[in-house]
């Protein structure tokens, strides 16, 4: 199954613009909203006026940068781009195309008082790196719905959240398009976060490993929301056989 989501073309001025002028803004910005776990999102949506800037840097040169805007707290979109070899030297390995994010937040529990968050949306973007991966892939979430609840209980708390996704750009005529994930985030002190995150294609060969997608990912709130994350993916395969590790920078500002 080769679902590579890039394409080697000639290294043009615009994308370049655009993924440098995304980082630029990254460098500028502060805040505290997210948009994902690891590679599957959470039901969080930007309030009106807020935008979240991202910074994917992963194997081979890849970088994927992100911005994505809310309106009336309950509607966010978003748009991705990025590539391999853009640090390193020769050819840019571009993506196809961009990733393209749209979230609605049907449930608040922080706003709203609800008994938790719940969303529904969008989102094209292939997790980075995923080009690299033969079997165990993990692609774009598609069309979802998330469900996702923070108990905080002093110094220590917990992020619970499920979904499930239909993937629509499968390059396999969408043989599994179908997943489900789920996390289980240990939080401490509101600064160190550590997530596991399992996907789960049911349509998959039961025998195959590609059935089941471990990952595992630790985040730092910085300063003022500015958040840091090592991701690894990929890890119920060996880790000399395919083991994906990547940095994720991610922030928050308003108009």
């Amino acid at each position: 199954m080769d679902k590579t989501g890039f394409g080697r073309v000639q290294a043009g001025a615009r994308p370049f613009l655009i993924t440098i002028t995304l980082f630029s803004m990254l460098l500028i910005s502060f805040g505290h909203a997210e948009s994902y776990y690891l590679h599957r999102p959470d039901p969080s949506v930007n309030l009106h006026g807020e935008y979240t800037v991202g910074l994917h840097i992963f194997p081979q040169g890849g970088l994927t940068a992100s911005l994505c805007v809310g309106f009336f707290d309950r509607f966010q979109i978003g748009l991705s781009y990025g590539g391999e070899n853009i640090v390193g030297s020769g050819r840019i390995n571009w993506s196809n195309r961009p990733g393209i994010q749209l979230k609605v937040a049907v449930l608040d529990e922080e706003i709203y008082r609800n008994p938790l968050s719940l969303a529904v949306g969008f989102d094209s973007q292939e997790p980075p790196g995923s080009n690299l991966r033969a079997e165990d892939e993990v692609g774009s979430p598609g069309f979802y719905l998330v469900a996702g609840r923070l108990f905080n209980t002093g110094i220590i708390g917990f992020d619970i959240g499920m979904g499930a996704g239909y993937e629509i750009f499968d390059e396999d005529q969408n043989e599994d398009p179908l997943h489900f994930y789920a996390v289980s985030g240990l939080v401490i002190a509101d600064v160190f976060t550590m997530t596991p995150e399992l996907t789960v294609y049911p349509q998959r060969n039961p025998d195959d490993e590609s059935v089941l997608n471990l990952g595992l990912g630790f985040k730092w709130d910085v300063y003022d929301g500015l958040k840091l994350e090592f991701l690894l993916a990929d890890l119920l395969t060996g880790m000399d056989e395919g083991w994906t590790r990547s940095l994720r920078f991610q922030t928050t500002q308003e108009f």
